[in-house]
Formats: structure tokens, sequence, C-alpha cells
């Protein structure tokens, strides 16, 4: 196997985004040969084919093109091209193709024994990335939407429309790291700092973001002030930890259920650490802090912000908070805001 073109559908090209090339000889045992990571996408406006060179000495009876993420998967046509090879020569070949095919498995294997790490539970596929689904610690209701494709599924798909190659992303809130690693696939991994204040979830983030290659995401442990607050803050503060991490917060009170214990973690400046890592592009979704954190901070250097606002925390307040974003440049984007998403952009 010498070459592939893959001709995409004009309609919906962008779904082609993301695929894999496998090779097999029996249709059961499956090697990779090519993977695009990149964002780009081909044959939209024209006929152009995506031209994969193969790597030297592949060979295969079965070629498979494989989406990887959760969409349709389509295209207009695909040519593969290769020669026959005599007998001594396909010897020797399928001789190396059985050897890489076996270290790729044994590869494979050792990978998903250190993501599981002793863990019970299973890999889910969150749109482009795998998340490790952990079924002693996460919630039946957080299984479900991990299961189901469904978690974060909305501000995956803003981030994937909105984020750009040049942006850097400075995200509070990372969770399991799913909008994270949507985002860091355009920007690249090295453009993202992500923030969260529990230390167990920010340790799953990372297994993660190590699965998925993405190893170089910058995830640290804290809460970010911004400066006009910052100056009244001590170094460090508590943290709730809730039975459901996206329900984590601070100032949860001791009566709430569902608190399961609490932490100290650091504290940050919101301006300093945008000017540090020249963040043009905000990702926020921190159960109702993003009144304190953002109604007076100063966005100047922020293009895009992406957050998710809860109406518990007060009608009165989230509209201040969205009246002074606007004030200070940012509009609001009706065509991606709506059920509890606000996309702001400048």
């Amino acid at each position: 196997l010498h070459a592939i073109r893959l001709f995409n559908r004009q309609t919906c090209a962008e779904r082609l985004r993301h695929f894999s090339v496998l090779c097999s000889l029996d249709g059961c045992r499956w090697l990779p040969l090519y993977r695009k990571t990149d964002v780009t996408v081909f044959g939209a406006k024209d006929l152009t084919p995506y031209i994969i060179n193969l790597p030297l000495n592949s060979i295969g009876r079965f070629v498979r093109i494989r989406l990887d993420g959760k969409n349709c998967l389509h295209f207009s046509e695909c040519e593969v091209f290769g020669e026959e090879v005599d007998a001594a020569s396909a010897v020797a070949l399928e001789t190396a193709y059985m050897e890489r095919l076996t270290e790729f498995e044994r590869s494979t294997e050792d990978r998903h024994t250190a993501f599981s790490a002793g863990r019970r539970g299973h890999i889910a596929i969150i749109g482009d990335s795998s998340i490790f689904v952990d079924v002693d610690k996460y919630s039946p209701t957080l299984i479900k939407a991990l299961d189901e494709n469904a978690y974060e599924a909305r501000e995956r798909g803003i981030v994937s429309a909105l984020a750009r190659p040049g942006d850097r992303v400075l995200e509070i809130g990372t969770a399991v790291g799913a909008v994270t690693m949507a985002a860091a696939r355009i920007v690249g991994a090295k453009n993202v700092v992500t923030y969260d204040a529990n230390p167990q979830i920010v340790a799953d983030a990372r297994r993660n973001f190590l699965f998925n290659d993405l190893g170089d995401i910058q995830s640290r442990i804290g809460v970010l002030c911004n400066r006009l607050r910052f100056k009244d803050t001590p170094d460090s503060v508590e943290f709730s930890i809730s039975r459901d991490f996206w329900a984590s917060r601070l100032n949860a009170g001791q009566n709430c259920r569902e608190i399961v214990h609490t932490v100290r973690v650091p504290t940050a400046c919101l301006e300093d650490q945008i000017k540090a890592h020249e963040a043009t592009m905000l990702m926020c979704d921190i159960e109702g802090g993003e009144i304190d954190l953002l109604t007076d901070a100063d966005l100047s250097g922020i293009r895009l912000l992406v957050m998710e606002v809860h109406s518990w925390a007060g009608i009165q307040l989230i509209d201040a908070m969205m009246r002074k974003l606007i004030c200070n440049g940012l509009n609001i984007d009706l065509g991606y805001s709506g059920s509890h998403i606000a996309v702001l952009r400048r």
C-alpha cells in the first residue's frame, strides 16, 4: 500500500475532520497507518482530494477509514494505491507486519492499564476524545451523560465552531477535561491553561489528557479571583467537593447534603493569568462563581468568552454581570447563546 486519495462530500464536509486509516490482513485485527488530527476541513469548496502517503512497507488485504469521534462517517470516494509483491517479498512483509501489529496491541493494552490505574470503570468516547468513567467515584447521572456522549455537548460544539487555531485558551472549571480537549485539538495543547479547585478531578483530567496525547495542556489546581477581589482574598480558600463534581463550589454551606468534604486550595488573580498566558479565549463553568469572577474583571484582551451561567445564583446578579461585560466591549452572540450557555465575542 502506497497512498490513499480521499474525496469528501461538499455537504457537511466538516464531519470528516478527524479520521484514521487502518489496514488488516484478516479483517479482524487492525493496524493504524495514519491519523488526521488537525482541524482543517477539506473538499468543502472543491473536489481536491485529501492525499495520504502511507508508511513504507505498509501491506493489507483490507483498508478501513474510521471516523474519530461520534458523528456520521461519509465521503464521496476513496482510492487506494499499491502494488502486488512476489511471494518471497510477501513473506518478509507479512512477518514485519505481524511484529508491528503485536507491538501495537501490546502498547494499547499497556496504555489502557495505565489509564485505569487500578480503578473500576470503562472508557467513554466524548467527541473526539476518550475519557475514563470511574464507576466508583462518579454518580449514575454523570456516568449516563458520559456514556451517551451528552456531557457538555453544547459547550464542546460551541468551542469546536468558534475557536481558532491562533487562540490561546484559559479555562476555569476543568472537570474531566472534555471541553478542554475540544479546545486543545484546535488551538494546540500547549496553548491551553485550565484551572479547577477540585484536586481529585484535576488528577482525572490529567490522566485523560495524557491518554489522548494532549499532555501539554497546563492543568492547575486553584481558585481564580478578579483583581478587585483578589486584593482582599487570602492565599488559599476552602472549596466544597460534591458527590457530582460539577456541583462542587465555593461557599456551599455546612448543611448541603451533596457535599462530601472540603479542601483548601490556592488562589490566583484572573487578570494576571490572562496576561501571563496571553489568553484570547476564556471558558468558564464554575457553578455560579462566574458572577464574582467576571462582573468586575478586566477582560480587554479576551475576544471570545464561553460560559455556563447558573440562574440559581440570582437573576439580577447575572443581569448586572452581563451588562458590565457588554459595556466593556463584549457582544452577546445570539446564534450560539442559550440553554444556560452565554457566548460573547469582541
